[in-house]
């Protein structure tokens, strides 16, 4: 009742840096209907400021599923933690990276959900994350890297980061060892982000709060024995 996972996932993010990060996932079963589970990924960023590399943040979570009487639709709640493992103030030949390239969010956070499968193919999963402990240092400011337009990022000094909800709709085809998914995911980041200035004065992010609409497609192959 315990499995071990292993995924990988390829992104493209501002300015099209690119994020490749390698997770290492592992599963525990408490009973038929809940189950702990620990991710930890290792991220690679790279684009037209460097590559940057290091370990993300981990992500421990637990899940629950309410029983139903219809076996087709289960309803499942998850409540857990994102500990920020950095403080987001990685840096290339000692000039600082904006988030972008940064492996941790700098900040703790609680995460709230909820899922449900809609017929056999339909997965609908709603969420919330939210930071309860800011601790980024992060040293990009806009006004500082103004090399080129192509090399001008979002200011994010010393980022304090406003949570996120998140609806995802995923199709998904299994067979016996192995399947396929994908769909749509939005994010609404629920406020503008503050960042303080070298001066101290503490200013919001203009237009950091809204929508983003990401598609995801995901491939898994799974083996019961592997030792």
């Amino acid at each position: 009742h315990n499995t071990v996972g292993f995924s990988a996932a390829v992104a493209s993010g501002e300015k099209l840096s690119w994020v490749i990060s390698p997770q290492l996932e592992i599963k525990t079963f408490i009973d038929q209907r809940s189950y702990l589970e620990l991710k930890l990924p290792f991220q690679v960023v790279t684009g037209n400021l460097g590559t940057n590399v290091g370990i993300g943040d981990l992500i421990a979570t637990y899940t629950h599923s309410v029983g139903t009487k219809k076996t087709d639709k289960q309803l499942y709640y998850t409540i857990g933690m994102r500990f920020g493992l950095g403080n987001g103030d990685d840096a290339i030949n000692a000039k600082p990276l904006p988030m972008a390239y940064q492996t941790s969010l700098g900040t703790t956070d609680v995460i709230l959900g909820l899922s449900t499968n809609i017929g056999k193919y339909i997965t609908l999963a709603a969420g919330i994350q939210q930071p309860v402990l800011q601790y980024n240092r992060n040293g990009y400011h806009t006004t500082a890297n103004r090399d080129s337009i192509e090399t001008v990022y979002f200011s994010s000094r010393y980022l304090q980061r406003a949570g996120d909800a998140l609806l995802r709709v995923e199709a998904k085809k299994d067979w016996k060892h192995s399947g396929i998914h994908g769909g749509p995911l939005v994010l609404y980041h629920l406020a503008n982000d503050k960042s303080i200035l070298a001066n101290g004065d503490k200013v919001e992010l203009q237009n950091s709060a809204g929508f983003t609409v990401n598609v995801n497609l995901g491939y898994y192959y799974s083996t019961e024995k592997w030792v």
